[in-house]
């Protein structure tokens, strides 16, 4: 019997029932199966489809298989909810260094809001022992998992996911967190599909167990997520979370669980070309100098090294300020109102103009070592190395103060650098996006204003 539109309704029954669709038939058409609920229906239905042709049964199995799943899904959570939350936070570190980075840290503190045990797992080649006690003295980890082989040592993804999904297997975690940075982007898809869970990346707020807060489309629309997957496998943004205190935990250090090849044998590492610098890394820096295509050229960019040293050098005098309103008639420049802090030594550079309502003076007795970054514009050109890019395609930062020299504030430099806590935009256009984020702008030419500044430092 022909249903309207070319479909073959297949049975009848005058049983309650549901629609179902079963695609994947040669003519591409969707086959209707209306199958009743009730047990003994579809015992009849079954039988009235004894004789239905070889083409039809794999797409029918298509459709009984997703429900199997599902219950082996409805299982898990069931079983997830009958036990209290753990959480097992991979670490990322300098094995050179013997350090956790700053990044490890604010993910302890997002962990440390699902108030149950952390373990944090130190995966790497031999010599771990550092990057270990120090995790463990780290407030809140309850326990150090050391995963030491030379298949580790160079973080490859294939390797690495292999010690995470043993590591997992032992303990039952319901939680998996990582920081959300290049290193995890490559690894934690691949536990994901090992443990067979969806995982929900960036986040910059956990409202409860299953629900999540994470940007999208550039940090335009801000998602909130509830997942139901038993296990939860989540990138921390850091820059949205505290650093844990590096002191005051007592955790206990033991060997990971054994993996039998830690070695997959799917990639090799040849080599690698890291530039050397003696700045901080672009995202623990407490200041950022970024400069964009104004620049112009890969040379101008030493305008920006030469600041960045005068600052380092200077102190940070930090203003507390409850509003404060700038003007300046000769240069042009608007200031808006703001409430938090303002690096005093562009106060040096504006020293001449008005400055109402400051509360409070606070002298900070350890000088910043600010780092020099670069926008996507200045970064294709080749103006600086790819290391050194902001924004959504490169590193997301927040420091206590980010310089944008020449930068016009494209939708994905914002993203990464709109958590900073005061943005100082220097740029000649005075329409540029930059402005709308900025906590204070200066309209003027930057080949004039950055060597003027850096005088009066």
């Amino acid at each position: 019997m022909h249903a309207p539109g070319g479909q073959r309704e297949l049975a009848r029954s005058n049983a309650p029932h549901s629609l179902i669709y079963a695609r994947g038939f040669k003519d591409s058409a969707s086959l209707h199966l209306l199958a009743p609920s009730s047990s003994s229906s579809v015992i009849r239905l079954l039988t009235q489809l004894k004789n239905t042709t070889n083409m039809l049964r794999p797409s029918l199995m298509r459709v009984a298989g997703p429900p199997r799943r599902l219950l082996r899904a409805m299982s898990a959570a069931a079983v997830a909810g009958a036990r209290h939350a753990s959480t097992l936070v991979v670490a990322e570190h300098s094995a050179a260094k013997g350090t956790l980075s700053a990044s490890t840290l604010s993910t302890i503190t997002a962990a440390g809001q699902f108030k149950g045990p952390i373990t944090v797992l130190v995966a790497g080649g031999q010599g771990m022992d550092a990057v270990a006690k120090q995790a463990a003295q780290v407030a809140g980890v309850s326990k150090v998992l050391v995963a030491e082989h030379a298949a580790y040592e160079k973080g490859l993804a294939e390797n690495v996911c292999q010690a995470i999904v043993a590591a997992h297997k032992a303990g039952g975690y319901s939680h998996i967190l990582a920081p959300s940075s290049m290193r995890s982007k490559n690894i934690l898809p691949r536990v994901a599909a090992l443990l067979d869970t969806q995982p929900v990346t960036d986040v910059i707020q956990i409202v409860d167990e299953a629900t999540f807060v994470r940007p999208m489309y550039a940090g335009n629309a801000i998602a909130t997520v509830k997942t139901s997957e038993p296990l939860k496998i989540l990138t921390v943004r850091a820059t949205a979370f505290d650093k844990a205190a590096a002191t005051g935990g007592s955790a206990t250090t033991e060997a990971a669980p054994a993996v039998a090849a830690p070695d997959a044998g799917l990639s090799t590492f040849v080599s690698e070309n890291v530039s050397q610098s003696a700045r901080p890394e672009l995202a623990s820096a407490r200041v950022v100098i970024s400069g964009g295509r104004g620049l112009k050229t890969k040379e101008n960019f030493a305008m920006l090294e030469t600041l960045a040293d005068k600052l380092k050098g200077a102190g940070t005098w930090i203003f507390g300020v409850d509003s404060c309103y700038m003007y300046m008639d000769d240069m042009g420049c608007l200031f808006s109102p703001l409430c938090g802090a303002f690096i005093g030594v562009l106060f040096l550079f504006l020293s001449t103009h008005t400055l109402l309502s400051i509360l409070t003076t606070h002298f900070s007795s350890s000088p910043p070592s600010p780092t020099v970054g670069a926008s996507r514009a200045a970064v294709d050109e080749y103006h600086m190395p790819n290391e050194l890019q902001v924004g959504q395609t490169g590193k997301v930062v927040a420091p206590d103060l980010y310089v944008a020299v020449g930068i016009s504030g494209a939708i994905q430099h914002l993203s990464g650098m709109k958590d900073s806590k005061v943005i100082v935009a220097i740029n000649k256009d005075k329409e540029a996006p930059i402005f709308q984020v900025a906590d204070y702008g200066l309209v003027a030419d930057l080949f004039q204003a950055v060597p003027d500044l850096t005088k009066k430092i």
